[in-house]
């Protein structure tokens, strides 16, 4: 089994403004690439799990990606040393917010492990890229460790109806 692909971010806006003669325009066009080969060092991945989930209302529910409870399409159970890629889409018809928490390594003076949330509205995108530098101490992107980047948590904060959100996940196993 192989993993190959790219991740593309693409932004594309004009801001513009009528003067008494003229129109000024500022053109935004900004694409930020990142292609993964298969494997597990910088720009590189052999895991991918993807999925659409439902959430009951008020509910909450923690994706493992290092304990091998998820499976890939192929049937491999899902068991990371790295995230690469983290995408979390709401559905544009969820009538609240959802919050992803993440564990991560907490800051120097901090505990060991602080969790970091995003409220994501309906519709809202939340991508973390992590692609590794050849060289560099954190090839495996986000490493996933014990409280760290093992367990991401969303929650529906519709105490009334349920919400629906795609995630997928790149990463290297461990």
């Amino acid at each position: 089994m192989s993993q190959q692909g790219k991740v593309v971010l693409q932004v594309l806006s004009t801001l513009s403004k009528a003067l008494d003669l003229s129109i000024v325009k500022d053109a935004l066009a900004r694409e930020y690439a990142f292609p993964f080969a298969d494997g597990d060092e910088a720009n590189e991945a052999d895991a991918l799990w993807h999925d659409r989930r439902t959430l009951g209302a008020g509910a909450a529910e923690t994706l493992d990606l290092a304990g091998g409870t998820l499976e890939d399409a192929l049937g491999t159970a899902l068991a990371l040393a790295g995230v690469k890629l983290l995408v979390v889409k709401a559905a544009a018809g969820n009538l609240a917010d959802l919050v992803v928490s993440i564990p991560v390594a907490a800051g120097v003076g901090s505990p060991a492990v602080a969790v970091q949330t995003v409220a994501l509205p309906p519709g809202g995108l939340l991508a973390l890229v992590a692609p590794g530098v050849a060289g560099s101490p954190v090839v495996p992107g986000f490493a996933v460790s014990t409280g760290t980047w093992d367990a991401v948590t969303v929650e529906n904060q519709d105490a009334v109806d349920e919400a629906t959100y795609e995630v997928i996940v790149l990463g290297v196993g461990a």
